[in-house]
């Protein structure tokens, strides 16, 4: 459990967070504009109390605390949790053993087949899990009509590349096999994910695709990190990219292969 004081500032960000966007606008300064585009008004909101927070960036702190910290700001920034017909955690064979997963069916889900989105948590493929990522399941369960299925794939650095990927797979291909035991059209099963998840959920297609097995039949990618020329970028030093963004570049780096 997180001290009281951990929670107390959780929640104070969370109430700031909620702040109206006119207020949120004029605290947060003159807008920001790089490279042509304009930062949404919210986001630069969100930047402003990070950076008065004074908490170190989490490629600053050791490997148990920034996971711990990157869960903290789900639930600052996860918003309130949806209802959702049946919550279920269980585990599924996968390559490097039993592989948890977090089921979330939608109200009304066992009167039709549904279709099913296999979704991958974000975190640089080092922090983040299904719990840290309940919110963002239920709301797209609650949303989409979908069942969705959360994957609790191995990370980095303990499990380096391809681990991660091997998961995302199997998974994959355990949820078309038992798509109508779960409710599901075997028909409509898709992928998506966000940041390394959107990169994971990407790969899969390709790699169901190349093997001429089931396929997603659609995807759902969330700023996926699928574009090597802005890594390339980063580790160049060019201008463009900030010190922060080239420091979290190299560490997601480092620790995943």
């Amino acid at each position: 459990m997180a001290p009281l004081s951990e929670t107390l500032q959780t929640l104070a960000f969370a109430g700031l967070m909620r702040l109206p966007l006119s207020w949120a606008g004029f605290l947060s300064g003159p807008a920001r504009t790089a490279n042509g585009y304009t930062l949404d008004t919210r986001t630069q909101w969100l930047l402003t109390l990070v950076a008065r927070s004074g908490r170190p960036p989490l490629h600053e702190l050791p490997l148990e605390r920034a996971r711990h910290e990157f869960a903290l700001s789900t639930l600052a920034l996860g918003g309130w949790a949806q209802p959702i017909g049946e919550l279920v955690d269980r585990t599924i064979p996968g390559p490097g053993g039993a592989l948890p997963i977090r089921l979330y069916r939608p109200e009304g889900a066992a009167q039709s087949r549904r279709g099913v989105l296999v979704y991958y948590h974000g975190g640089g493929w080092v922090v983040g899990d299904v719990a840290s990522y309940d919110k963002v399941c239920r709301y797209l369960a609650a949303k989409s009509g979908c069942i969705v299925v959360s994957v609790d794939y191995r990370r980095a650095p303990e499990h380096r590349f391809p681990a991660p990927l091997e998961d995302a797979l199997a998974a994959f291909d355990w949820v078309h096999e038992h798509a109508e035991a779960l409710g599901g059209d075997p028909g409509k099963i898709g992928v998506g994910g966000d940041s390394a998840g959107g990169n994971m959920a990407a790969v899969v297609s390709l790699m169901a695709r190349d093997r001429n097995g089931a396929r997603p039949a659609f995807q759902l990618l969330i700023y996926p990190a699928v574009d090597r020329l802005a890594g390339l970028a980063a580790e160049s030093g060019q201008p463009s990219q900030s010190a922060a963004g080239l420091s979290v570049h190299g560490w997601i780096r480092s620790a995943a292969r």
